[in-house]
């Protein structure tokens, strides 16, 4: 009999026949074959321990969507644009994510409420039925260099090839152990470190807190200590816990004397909107500075650096100081690319969605004796139209969803109605007059 173990296992699977613990093993999404004498009644238990996972999308691995073992997690949300979520910084060895409860309960949570927490949102199963906005997909999008939930602090800046720090180091997916993990995270650390992208002092605190994270989930972080190699004249003196510490970085030598390219980041003074649009015409600031300079110096013009921005697929064009981007529309491209005297380039690059005017509605009001049929419409070029709101006499301010008829009495009716679009545009509110039995609509 061949058992087939699902691919979302997260960790050994225990197979029993009859109360006997096989002892035969296989990999996720391979198949166990069990020989044996069967008998009529013979019973086998498969114990299958579950994971919250973040899987790839086949074409982009930045995407990812969020699945409890099998199921596939919806994130409620009101935004219209992806959703950045910090995964990487939370991954364990075997590729799952770290959460705050065991998995099983968040089964348990699950199979109860309909819902869990994970990263401030509410998830609910692909199965739900529900019909709130959600998003099935996400952002793999983490802001500073983390293991296992333990931050560092240090931005993870894009690299010359187009992929932050952090993704390069879990590119693998898994590790088969912790030194496998932390040979990749010394490699990338001193790509990063050659290519700019860390300063001295950030490398130090990468691979300390790599080396201290609880990253195979045991729960018991370990101590670490960084020096350099002896005799290289490095003047790095990073060093936590006691000297009979488990882990020890040996650097190259000669890390101090490494004359690294500088590293640029592209920011936005505004905040967006829930939605993730802008709202309003965003101001775009370009920072560049070497890493290693003892005055920490910024910006053009100084410490010798070359400033270029790429709105799209424009041309390049010097960066001389903050601009505004009014350029309506979803995902444009900002890219900034710097290099110093020696030619030596980094470059970032950050996408922003921009709508800053509301939809316009229009009303129809069709006349059908002593009753009116009232339908609203809206448009909007840009995001696109959300809803469509109204109210009335007697009424509430509701969604509209479709045409519906009014009857006339002896008074005027004064409908108030407003479109909002997807970037979280509300338009002013308008009016319509129903008339009183005999006289005529008015709209303004």
């Amino acid at each position: 009999m061949h058992v087939r173990i699902p691919d979302a296992v997260g960790g050994p699977v225990q197979v029993s026949v009859n109360g006997a613990v096989v002892e035969e093993s296989a990999r996720a999404g391979e198949y166990l074959s069990l020989q044996r004498r069967w008998h009529d009644g013979d019973d086998i238990s498969v114990q299958v321990p579950l994971t919250l996972r973040s899987v790839p999308t086949i074409d982009d691995p930045s995407v990812h969507s969020l699945e409890l073992g099998p199921t596939v997690l919806l994130a409620r949300s009101e935004e219209t644009t992806q959703v950045p979520l910090p995964l990487a910084g939370n991954r364990l060895l075997d590729g799952s994510l770290r959460t705050e409860a065991p998995a099983s309960d968040l089964l348990a949570q699950l199979d109860a409420e309909g819902t869990i927490t994970y990263a401030g949102m509410t998830w609910e199963p692909a199965y739900s039925g529900q019909d709130t906005r959600y998003h099935m997909y996400v952002r793999q999008a983490d802001a500073t260099i983390a293991f296992a939930g333990t931050d560092t602090g240090v931005p993870n800046r894009m690299r010359p090839a187009g992929v932050t720090v952090l993704d390069s180091i879990w590119e693998p997916g898994v590790f088969v152990d912790r030194q496998a993990l932390l040979a990749q995270v010394a490699t990338v650390v001193g790509q990063a470190r050659t290519e700019g992208v860390l300063g001295r002092d950030e490398a130090g605190r990468v691979l300390i807190t790599a080396a201290q994270a609880d990253v195979d989930g045991t729960g018991t972080p370990r101590r670490a200590r960084v020096r350099p190699e002896p005799g290289d004249g490095d003047a790095i003196t990073w060093q936590t816990g006691e000297q009979d510490s488990d882990t020890v970085w040996l650097l190259p030598a000669g890390w101090a004397q490494i004359q690294a390219p500088p590293v640029v980041t592209v920011e936005v003074e505004q905040e967006a909107a829930p939605s993730g649009w802008y709202t309003t015409t965003p101001t775009v600031v370009v920072r560049a500075v070497h890493l290693d300079a003892q005055d920490g110096r910024e910006g053009p013009g100084e410490a010798g650096l070359t400033i270029e921005v790429q709105i799209d697929d424009g041309d390049w064009q010097p960066y001389t100081g903050p601009f505004t981007l009014d350029q309506e529309g979803g995902a444009h491209q900002v890219r900034a690319r710097v290099s110093d005297g020696q030619g030596r380039q980094n470059r970032d690059e950050r996408e922003l969605s921009i709508d800053t005017e509301p939809p316009e509605s229009t009303v129809k009001v069709r006349e059908l004796g002593s009753s009116v049929e009232v339908t609203f419409t809206a448009t909007d070029e840009v995001s696109g139209v959300e809803r469509i709101q109204w109210e009335g006499p007697g009424t509430f301010w509701g969604t509209f969803s479709e045409a519906f008829v009014r009857a006339l009495n002896d008074t005027e009716q004064v409908l108030e109605y407003a479109a909002t679009d997807r970037a979280g545009n509300i338009e002013p509110r308008r009016r319509v007059v129903l008339p009183a039995l005999g006289e005529q609509t008015t709209k303004d």
